[in-house]
């Protein structure tokens, strides 16, 4: 009985990854989504934030000694 499960999960299994890698879906899948984008601009934005204020502390730290 295992063997007929396992034969059928992997016909399945083949035949999704067979219409998953159409040529036609390509630029579809791969689109960034405007919520992933928006998110990743304001990641970006808080990483050069981050950056310049570790920056000064640097500026600050060593100043001190």
């Amino acid at each position: 009985m295992n063997h007929f499960v396992q034969k059928a999960k992997d016909s399945i299994q083949n035949e999704l990854v067979a219409n998953l890698y159409k040529e036609d879906y390509f630029d579809n899948l791969l689109e960034e989504s405007s919520a992933v984008a928006s998110r990743r601009t304001a990641a970006k934005g808080m990483l050069d934030v981050l950056t310049k204020a570790q920056l000064i502390l640097n500026e600050v730290r060593e100043s001190s000694i």
